[in-house]
């Protein structure tokens, strides 16, 4: 896999990474991490620019995120009035729902950016929801720029050492683990003080 990505990059350059990160963030199977750190790699060769990497990647992510999101509006009215939906949810844990993303669900866009899986995915409920296209879109590339530039830098780093590529895994694997720690404590931080306010 890792070495048609690899290939795939090479020779459709800039335009390769738009239509890979596009269809990772379209929800198409396709690790975007993967994408950015073997570009950031080859970025240590010589093969790309930083700000023109980091551009196309986000470009991607916007035209794949939006894509997503459309459909996620165009597929509303159809989960609100399932039965399926309704007798295994409830219509009562959508409104909840619903409410709970219009006041944060902008925290939980940011955060969703940065998780790998659930970044693929997570436009479709932020369209079905119904989350203003315009904060949905800032927020979700917000969240992007910051993950997308972890990664294109940890390829370029593994390539421009990569005689001690082991020590910097080692580190890098850290830095995403805390990351990814310091997000879960301070969504659920939240969730509890604002659930003990009302009591």
């Amino acid at each position: 896999m890792g070495a048609i990505i690899v290939g795939f990059i090479q020779k459709a350059g800039y335009l390769g990474v738009f239509v890979l990160i596009f269809f990772g963030s379209a929800a198409v199977p396709i690790p975007s991490e993967a994408v950015l750190s073997f570009s950031g790699f080859l970025m240590a060769d010589g093969v790309f620019s930083f700000w023109l990497l980091l551009s196309a990647s986000l470009l991607g992510n916007f035209a794949g995120f939006s894509f997503l999101y459309f459909i996620g509006v165009r597929f509303h009215n159809l989960v609100y009035e399932s039965r399926t939906v309704k007798r295994f949810i409830g219509a009562r844990n959508l409104a909840k729902a619903e409410k709970w993303i219009r006041e944060k669900g902008i925290v939980a866009v940011f955060a969703g950016a940065m998780i790998p899986l659930i970044r693929s995915y997570f436009a479709l409920p932020g369209g079905i929801l119904r989350i203003k296209y315009k904060k949905f879109i800032f927020f979700a590339l917000a969240g992007s720029a910051v993950w997308n530039s972890i990664w294109i830098y940890a390829g370029f780093n593994l390539g421009e050492n990569w005689i001690q590529a082991e020590s910097y895994v080692r580190k890098f694997s850290f830095f995403i683990l805390l990351t990814g720690f310091i997000l879960i404590v301070a969504v659920f931080r939240k969730k509890f003080f604002s659930s003990t306010k009302h009591h």
